[in-house]
């Protein structure tokens, strides 16, 4: 079984959500955080682990690509700033947990920086 489903009930292939889901974040540039499906991690679970060796290890390539790019997106955002309205509608709910948890340990740092605690 090589499909997983999208939001508009149409079923794809595996590599086929990777490939685009990749084509989107590249596309939404190096500081826009392109939109996923909430369940855009649960559907790669499921269906990643039945293809064959070879489309495995395209689509874990694949898949880290957009990994890394999501990562370093909601990094430099959490920085900055709370999480938005905007960026949480972009988000599936395991990015919205380490948005709020990164954005928290930057402000502790912060913090603890200009209140003298790291002496």
């Amino acid at each position: 079984m090589n499909s997983v489903s999208i939001n508009e009930g149409n079923a794809v292939s595996t590599m086929d959500l990777l490939k685009s889901t990749l084509v989107k974040e590249t596309v939404a540039g190096a500081y826009d955080i392109a939109t996923i499906t909430p369940d855009f991690y649960k559907q790669i679970s499921v269906s990643i682990n039945d293809l064959s060796s070879s489309d495995f290890k395209e689509a874990r390539r694949i898949f880290d690509k957009i990994y890394g790019l999501r990562l370093n997106k909601i990094q430099t955002k959490a920085i900055f700033g709370p999480l938005n309205e905007e960026i949480e509608s972009r988000l599936s709910p395991e990015e919205i947990k380490l948005y709020n948890s990164f954005h928290e340990s930057c402000s502790n740092l912060k913090q603890s920086i200009f209140s003298g605690e790291l002496q």
